[in-house]
């Protein structure tokens, strides 16, 4: 469970980054919330491997 928290911390970390970008460049912004989005997958994937 401890791991999951770690991860949700993380991701609201990238969250904010995300939106300073948005404010920044919308173009850049896309990229990395399509990057982010990817990444998400994967990490959920691996965390639900994890508890099983």
């Amino acid at each position: 469970m401890v791991h999951f928290y770690k991860f949700l911390n993380e991701l609201y970390i990238l969250f904010n980054q995300l939106l300073t970008i948005f404010i920044n460049n919308h173009f850049i912004n896309l990229y990395f919330l399509i990057l982010i989005y990817f990444s998400c997958i994967f990490y959920m994937n691996l965390i639900l491997i994890h508890f099983k």
